[in-house]
């Protein structure tokens, strides 16, 4: 290889790095993304059906897993600084809560009438309705989208198959 071809391949180390930062956010939250999903599958609370097996979607996890992990080495090694600076900075004896960073309804605490999408297949759109309660392990919103004090004529509220509050970003 002559000098003027080696220089047009070399970058500069704080290029690289930021290269290199930039492949593993992205691959980081990819694999969030799909943990939750996994999750999400794993507690009957996904909202679809994925297209292919979930054992394939396992296995894809875990690959993204060990890169994951083969990038932090690398980083470990070659000195790369700044991969976790995504990371929630929590003082001493803070606490996060990981239910909430997963998407995760504890559907027995949320108040009556708060705003929330409901359906019973996932072929159907979201219907906005107000939450009723959770007994048995299922949700139940007022009718019509009424509310607690809109219901004269006190309609009983009607369970739904999937729910999530009005606003939840995760899917």
């Amino acid at each position: 290889m002559n000098e003027e071809n080696k220089n047009e391949l070399s970058i500069s180390e704080h290029e690289w790095q930021a290269r290199f930062r930039g492949e593993y956010k992205a691959l980081k939250e990819r694999y969030n993304k799909l943990h939750r999903m996994i999750v999400k599958y794993d507690a009957g609370t996904l909202d679809f059906k994925p297209t292919c097996p979930i054992d394939l979607l396992r296995r894809q996890k875990a690959t993204m897993g060990e890169y994951l992990n083969i990038l932090e080495i690398r980083a470990e090694i070659e000195n790369v600084r700044g991969l976790d600076d995504d990371k929630p900075k929590l003082k001493r004896n803070e606490c996060i809560s990981i239910a909430k960073k997963l998407g995760i309804v504890d559907w027995p605490k949320i108040e009556v009438d708060t705003p929330i999408f409901v359906r019973d297949s996932n072929e159907e759109v979201w219907k906005c309705r107000y939450f009723a309660m959770y007994e048995d392990g299922e949700i139940y919103a007022w009718q019509l989208g009424r509310t607690s004090w809109s219901n004269p004529i006190k309609r009983s509220p009607i369970a739904w198959k999937y729910a999530k509050l009005a606003g939840d970003t995760h899917e």
